[in-house]
């Protein structure tokens, strides 16, 4: 729960609150830096977990996952924004874009339920694909029935002010 709170904030951050003076070569070095030792950090701390308890489970070697995922999630949205203002996209994929950004909060809500709603894409493909291929196009298509849907929903007026 504290994570649906803490992203939106964190993204609200970097996207009002970062001087331009910081959007540097330098600083997206240290961002990336800062995120490897985040994730070789959480995989120690997974290995030293699971040795020590002798098990292995999937639950085991989730349980901090989720413990400093977080700087490489700013990183990498950083980055995009940083990418973003140094490059000017062709008129179509700009509206694309633009399209999918301004869904990105209704995707956000929602995203369990789109999840949920779209397993049956990975059930379906399992048998003829790799585990991760499955997952890539099932967690694309939860995103585009999402961004379909708040498209959708952004055309009720009295809803399109909250997303």
């Amino acid at each position: 729960m504290g994570s649906n709170i803490f992203y939106p904030f964190l993204g609200y951050f970097i996207e009002k609150r970062i001087p331009e003076k910081y959007y540097t070569k330098k600083v997206m070095a240290i961002m990336v830096f800062a995120s490897v030792v985040s994730i070789l950090v959480c995989c120690f701390l997974t290995h030293y977990r699971c040795n020590s308890i002798n098990e292995w489970s999937e639950t085991s070697c989730q349980y901090f996952f989720n413990t400093l995922i977080f700087i490489p999630a700013a990183t990498v949205y950083f980055a995009a924004k940083m990418w973003y203002r140094n490059h000017k996209l062709k008129k179509i994929p700009a509206k694309i874009l633009a399209a999918a950004s301004s869904c990105t909060f209704g995707i956000y809500l929602f995203e369990g339920v789109y999840r949920s709603k779209t397993s049956f894409i990975f059930d379906a493909l399992l048998p003829y694909l790799h585990t991760l291929p499955s997952c890539i196009i099932w967690i694309l298509s939860a995103c585009f029935l999402g961004m379909a849907v708040t498209l959708i929903l952004k055309k009720i007026p009295v809803i399109n002010k909250y997303i």
